[in-house]
């Protein structure tokens, strides 16, 4: 795939907005105010995740069928990952727990769209 340079512009532009967000944020907030590191982990080990398979899937962008199962699958994952916050105290857990979800993710979108993931993919 080509990229295009005011592709590549507009990726860099994002990128350094939200570096000055969160320099912003650790500058100007005081600590008090942070959320939980756990918290944060999860947040950021869930947009890798479903940013990954929405990369796998991409091929999938135009279907309504395949929003509406990821949509699905990310409340189920909040609604079950939530209780467990309380059991998790490292983020280490996500490295094991993760990738076994993805799997079976991608089993769930084959069972219902009967798609497999783009194999090619890289990170």
């Amino acid at each position: 795939m080509k990229t295009h340079f005011s592709d590549l512009f507009w990726y860099i532009v994002i990128g350094l907005l939200v570096i000055l967000c969160m320099a912003l944020w650790l500058i100007y907030v005081p600590e008090r105010y942070w959320i939980d590191e756990k918290w944060a982990a999860f947040a950021l080990f869930s947009f890798f995740l479903f940013a990954f398979l929405t990369k796998m899937y991409w091929r999938l962008r135009m279907s309504t069928k395949f929003w509406a199962l990821m949509l699905a699958v990310l409340m189920v994952h909040v609604l079950a990952y939530v209780p467990l916050l309380k059991y998790i105290q490292r983020a280490s857990w996500y490295l094991i727990i993760m990738p076994i979800e993805a799997m079976l993710i991608a089993l769930a979108i084959k069972l219902v769209l009967n798609v497999l993931p783009d194999l090619t993919t890289r990170l």
